[in-house]
């Protein structure tokens, strides 16, 4: 990944990282029990884990749980401020995980395989973040054991309207978010990530509405200002391309809500575990 994009996405991480865990209690809290409840056929007693982009721990936490004193669990995520609040979890919680500050693209610089590999690999809700996910998987393959598993996943295009129209007026207001929202449209897409990286496809499926609301085409300019809070979208208000940003939003946001003027979003996930052969 680009160094400047590198530091764009751990910015954004380390403005959220304070209040991460309560603003997405419910989703990734809902996420992370998917996750566990799928690998914990795989995380028994002496396993070993490692979760990228790990965040404030709430994978990384419970997994350790599951495989014990004897397993080992690696966290690791480019925000320092999320994972600031990671090691004091696990520092008030008395749990054994090692963190890394990393760019988890490239693993290499880590030598994370030298004692064997990892039977379980996870990456919850960024892989759309790197600049080549294909790449990115095939690397972590690097330390996976064979037999062993990668879980991760990605937003289906209708999963956040705000993202979607963010993306899509980006390049008219010399704008655009830090990752490309082409790359994943269908779940086939995601398969072929695995494949591409020589992972066997076990299952993919779609996950829960893990939350969901009505958009009202009428509150474009009262969503446009708040999603301009998050440090996703801030650049859409700088000096200079806030007021174009708005008019081009408020167009895409009606087009889309069309006669009746109403969208529903529902927050799902394309979700696929793929397997090493060898």
């Amino acid at each position: 990944m680009p160094t400047s994009n590198i530091e764009a996405i751990s910015d954004m991480y380390d403005a959220r990282s304070a209040s991460y865990d309560s603003s997405n209690n419910s989703l990734h809290i809902r996420q992370t029990k998917t996750y566990l409840s799928h690998l914990t056929p795989y995380l028994h007693p002496g396993a070993s884990l490692l979760d990228l982009a790990c965040g404030t721990g709430l994978l990384t936490l419970p997994a350790k749980s599951l495989v014990g004193a004897q397993g080992r669990v690696v966290g690791i995520d480019v925000s320092k401020g999320m994972l600031d609040i990671a090691r004091q979890k696990s520092q008030e919680q008395g749990i054994d995980i090692e963190w890394y500050e990393h760019d988890v693209s490239d693993l290499t610089p880590l030598n994370l395989g030298s004692t064997g590999g990892f039977d379980v690999i996870t990456c919850a809700s960024a892989l759309i973040l790197l600049p080549s996910p294909s790449t990115a998987v095939r690397n972590w393959t690097q330390v996976l054991k064979p037999g062993g598993r990668v879980m991760t996943d990605v937003q289906l295009p209708t999963a956040n309207i705000v993202m979607e129209i963010f993306a899509s007026i980006g390049p008219g207001v010399g704008q655009t978010l830090k990752w490309d929202m082409t790359l994943f449209r269908t779940q086939d897409s995601l398969c072929k990530v695995f494949e591409d990286a020589g992972l066997e496809v076990e299952q993919v499926w779609e996950s829960e509405a893990y939350g969901s609301k009505e958009v009202d085409v009428e509150d474009a300019e009262r969503i446009f200002g708040k999603a301009l809070q998050n440090p996703m979208f801030a650049d859409f208000g700088t000096e200079g391309v806030r007021d174009r940003a708005l008019v081009e939003f408020t167009r895409r946001l009606k087009e889309l809500g069309g006669a009746e003027g109403q969208l529903r979003e529902e927050t799902r996930f394309w979700m696929c575990i793929g397997r090493k052969l060898s």
